[in-house]
This record gives C-alpha cells, structure tokens and sequence, in this order.
C-alpha cells in the first residue's frame, strides 16, 4: 500500500471539526475488529465481523499468531524507518500487508487489552483506563492489577462480582479452544498472574516467558510441535516501557522495535516456511510527548476538588471526572476560565456518540464511565497527585511517552500482516 493510500485510510479516521483528533473506528478499521478477524482465520464465526480492512488477517490459516506489541504507534514506526536503520523492520515490512487502524477510547493499555481478548467494546466490558473508580468497591482501582490503589496484594477478581459480565461474556481463547483448537498465550513472567491477565486469559495455554528470544522460541517449539491448528497470541511490553520512560521517538526505542521484527524475521520466517503460519502484528495504542511544563495538577484546585466525588482517574492524556450534580454548571464555568484549551465533555455524550463502542445493548451501569471526560490540548495532559495518598509508588509525572486520547500519535496504530 501506497503512502498516500495510507494518509487517506488515516484521515477516513479523522474528527470533524476536532482539527488533529482522531476517533475510533469501530466495524470500519479499528484494533476491536481485530478479535474478529483472528477467530475467522481459523474458521470461527465472530458476532462482529471484521472489515474488509482487516481481510488479510481473516484469511484462512494453519497456525494464526498475533502479536501485540504494547505502545507500537504508526507515528513511532515512521520515526523508526524515517531516522533509524530498522533494516528489519523495514525488510518485514516490505513483505508484508500493512494498514493503519485506529486504537479504542481510552487509548491504553487496559481498556484495549480486554477488548483484544474478548472482542468486547469498551461500552461493553467497561474498564476504561489505568486507573478507575469503583463505585460498587468504593474505591479508586489499578486496572492493571485489579485491586485497590495502594493495595495490589487484594485482588478484586475473586472477591467482586464487578467483573461477572467479562466472565459471562468469555474469552477468544475459550472460543477458539471450544472449536478443537488449541490458544496459546504468551506473556512476560512478571505479569502471568496479574489481575487483567487472569481475566483475558481464561482458556488459553499459558506461555510466561522470561525475554524476548525465549518467547519467540517458545513460540515456534509449540507452533512445529503441535499437529493440529492453533493460535497464538503474544504480549510484548518493552517498546511501551521505553517510550514512557525515554521517548517514543528516540533511537532506543526503534532499536527495540527492530529487535522483535529481527526475532519474527529468524525465530519465525527461517523454521515455519510453509507451515501455513498468519502472523499479525498490531499494537494497543501509540505514544504522543507531553510537554511536562503543560500538565496540570487537578490536586491544587481546591475550587474544583470540592466538586470532585473522586480524584480524577483514567490516565494523563484522558482524564475522567465524578462532579456532584449540584456542581455541574459551576464546574464547566470553572473548567472554562482556569483550564482553557481543555475540553470537558459529558462521557454520556461520548458514549452516545459511538466513541465506547458500537453502541450495543449493554447492561453496564453508565455511572461506571463517570459523568465527564476531559480532552486535554495538544503535548499537555491532567493529572490528580492526591492519588499518592493511596499508593506512594504511584505517579506519571516523570513519563515522556503518554497515551489515552484522540491524537494521532496515540489512536493510529498498524496492523502488519505475513504468511509464511
């Protein structure tokens, strides 16, 4: 595909009248049509069909392997190409399907991570952003580790119903295993028993890895031992953590983006030549740099705090506030006059508007979304420090890499296709 080819897909993503903002693009080339696309490979029917976008990584296949590389944005791949060697990625590249997609709102990690395994909305299965609160906890929550803020040995995935629905609902992995196939899962050690990860997990063949050469080999033992159809889904974090921590658009960060195309290209493409193996390598979302100097810190306000229910939570680039009802009118005047180029907006109008999914039928109680959202301006973000009462460890504020909103640089994302 054509660079024009791209710009064009790209723009089809676009808000109107939102200059720079891109919405989700849910049954049209979104990463929520992905999970759709991957059962069709291996022959499953999938309630939401996926576009004809997405129609090379719905083509048949033996083996169908997804990668999703935490933090892989479309702007940070042309950085790679445009300013680095990245040979590998380049030369992958060149021999592969590639189309931009758009990532879901909020764009992060949570929130898009279950709706890849289990091919829910974000309307749908409703955990939106790194941290939420929970009304039927009564507490803020890591949505990472799904446990009070501060308090990450008390898991709620035992304990709360607040997550019955996802189970009800039920995993790709325990889709695709139903059928006779096995659904493999692959996933940094340190994270094989988080709380999301028990969540997405369920019905897959738990593959926790140590670095990235072990998971690619541990990939290709089980793709050439296995003597049936499989699938494979594969988690890799460290170009997220660079970002955050470095830049998205930094030499390490490419370097490591070619390391794992390196790994695909000889872990993968030198040992499964004709093994009738779909690669599909895709991201949850991509990074934009805050201006430090730009973030607001919602803790000082005492003005708003008074009308706050909860501190903020979602993440940096997509606040999410509680305001008592008797304080909405006083909180937009408030919102307008000491926070100009942010937007409030009300989450129910988001939601009405397609923006948390294809506007299904969901039971979920909307008071779960909050009542407003916050679309900070361009390279700034918001960020509530009273949060730090609850988990000293917590904080972004030395993050360079972020993402959460509508930004280009945060919703587009590639979804790269090979067959081998």
């Amino acid at each position: 595909m054509q660079d024009d080819d791209l710009e064009g897909i790209i723009e089809s993503y676009g808000w109107k009248g939102m200059d720079g903002l891109y919405r989700p693009a849910f049954g049209r080339g979104s990463i929520a049509d992905i999970p759709g696309a991957l059962m069709e490979s291996q022959g499953i029917y999938h309630e939401k069909r996926s576009p004809h976008l997405l129609q090379h990584v719905s083509e048949a296949s033996d083996h169908t392997v997804f990668i999703l590389v935490d933090g892989l944005g479309h702007s940070t791949i042309q950085y790679a190409l445009n300013n680095c060697s990245a040979a590998n990625l380049k030369g992958f590249i060149e021999e592969s399907s590639y189309v931009p997609a758009t990532s879901i709102f909020p764009s992060t990690t949570s929130t898009a991570t279950v709706t890849l395994h289990t091919g829910m909305d974000p309307e749908e299965h409703g955990i939106i952003g790194y941290i939420q609160y929970l009304k039927d906890i009564g507490s803020v929550c890591n949505m990472i580790s799904l446990s009070p803020l501060g308090m990450r040995n008390r898991s709620l995935v035992d304990s709360s119903s607040i997550f019955s629905h996802i189970y009800r609902h039920g995993t790709i992995h325990e889709k695709i295993a139903a059928e006779g196939i096995d659904s493999f899962l692959y996933m940094p050690y340190g994270i094989r028993n988080s709380g999301l990860t028990r969540i997405t997990g369920n019905g897959a063949i738990m593959r926790p890895y140590h670095s990235t050469s072990h998971m690619f080999t541990a990939l290709k033992n089980d793709i050439l031992s296995t003597g049936r159809r499989s699938f494979h889904f594969c988690y890799i974090s460290t170009v997220d953590t660079i970002s955050h921590k470095i830049g998205p658009y930094s030499q390490e960060t490419a370097e490591d983006i070619d390391s794992i195309f390196y790994f695909i290209k000889h872990a993968l493409g030198e040992n499964l030549a004709g093994s009738g193996t779909s690669v599909t390598i895709s991201a949850d979302h991509g990074h934009t740099v805050v201006n430090q100097d730009r973030v607001d810190d919602l803790s000082r306000d005492r003005t708003l705090r008074r009308m706050l229910v909860s501190p903020a939570t979602g993440d940096e680039r997509a606040p999410f506030l509680r305001i008592m009802e008797k304080h909405e009118s006083d909180f937009l005047d408030h919102m307008g006059k000491r926070y100009p180029g942010h937007i409030a907006v009300s989450t129910r109008q988001l939601m009405d508007q397609g923006f948390f999914g294809r506007r299904s039928s969901s039971s979920l109680d909307p008071d779960l979304f909050s009542n407003y959202t916050i679309i900070p301006s361009q390279d700034s973000g918001i960020i509530d420090t009273s949060l730090s009462s609850l988990d000293p460890d917590w904080s972004n504020i030395d993050m360079i890499g972020m993402h959460g909103g509508f930004s280009r640089e945060e919703m587009i994302v590639p979804i790269i296709t090979r067959k081998f």
